[in-house]
């Protein structure tokens, strides 16, 4: 098989813009999905790649400040200015095996839970990580999310792929990330990290919650990422999991909180503003973590 490298693929990327007929060996692209990397392709790194390649490797905060872009708020393409708390929800993921965070609508951690979780699938070899969400539609948002870092990534750091569905993605390395809803048939046997997206919205929260724990492995992670929703299960493992240390009801997880305050430019105007939208009580449940009966 022919060895492709950088000087290449710009060399066929410029044919194909241009209009040029690829031939088979030209084809680089996971079946015609422009910025992907279809599997089995052979690279040779220049010396410059292999160092960026190692940078990104062994530091996921390089990773995401050289080299990951994101859509952002304006719509446009480009770097990402991670905040402080969310470097913060990064490094607690990276350190801790049960990790909750309870957090306002609209801050950014889903964002940096996606960046996360392509550093790990891009990484490493067969990890596997499942979405679990009230509405698939919830977890197909961290899939675009994933989607868009990877297309926007040099072609060096992109594993080949082998499944790039709204729902499923999977590289020749072996990792793998799937979207599931709660209602959906399950197990977790295998899986490295979980996470529970809105899991406050998930009807059948304690019954999940104890098949989760019954089923994982030893070494597994899991994250919880919601918002308020009432007095449900949801609100009695936040309360235990904020318990002072060495509390016999206090739960294994590291709670973080995120409040709407926290993300630049929004002050009280931009609060009056919400209100007069939603009312006081959706405001203090959606943005200010209120558990409202």
């Amino acid at each position: 098989m022919k060895i492709l490298t950088t000087e290449k693929i710009d060399i066929i990327n410029k044919k194909e813009k241009e209009g040029v007929v690829l031939n088979r060996r030209e084809k680089i692209c996971y079946k015609g999905i422009p910025n992907t990397r279809k599997r089995g392709i052979k690279f040779a790194h220049t010396t410059e790649e292999l160092i960026e390649y190692s940078k990104c490797f062994n530091s996921i905060d390089y990773f995401i400040e050289e080299q990951a872009k994101v859509q952002l708020e304006n719509g446009e393409i480009g770097k990402i200015k991670i905040r402080d708390y969310q470097k913060n929800a990064i490094d607690l993921m990276n350190d801790k095996k049960f990790v909750l965070f309870f957090r306002s609508r609209q801050v950014g951690i889903t964002v940096s839970i996606a960046l996360y979780f392509l550093h790990i699938l891009l990484f490493n070899n067969n990890k596997k990580i499942i979405i679990i969400s009230n509405k698939g539609m919830n977890g197909r948002e961290f899939m675009k999310k994933i989607k868009t870092v990877y297309y926007n990534l040099p072609f060096f750091l992109k594993q080949g792929i082998i499944k790039w569905t709204d729902n499923n993605i999977e590289f020749e390395n072996g990792s793998r990330i799937d979207i599931i809803t709660s209602d959906n048939e399950r197990s977790f046997f295998d899986i490295d990290i979980i996470l529970l997206n809105e899991f406050s919205r998930i009807k059948i929260q304690n019954e999940l919650y104890s098949e989760i724990f019954s089923q994982i492995k030893k070494d597994a992670k899991i994250i919880i990422d919601s918002g308020p929703n009432g007095l449900n299960f949801f609100y009695k493992l936040v309360t235990d999991s904020e318990r002072m240390q060495g509390d016999p009801d206090k739960n294994l997880f590291n709670t973080m909180r995120i409040y709407w305050w926290q993300v630049l430019g929004r002050d009280e105007n931009w609060k009056n503003e919400q209100i007069k939208i939603i009312g006081t009580d959706s405001f203090n449940q959606e943005y200010g973590l209120s558990f409202n009966k």
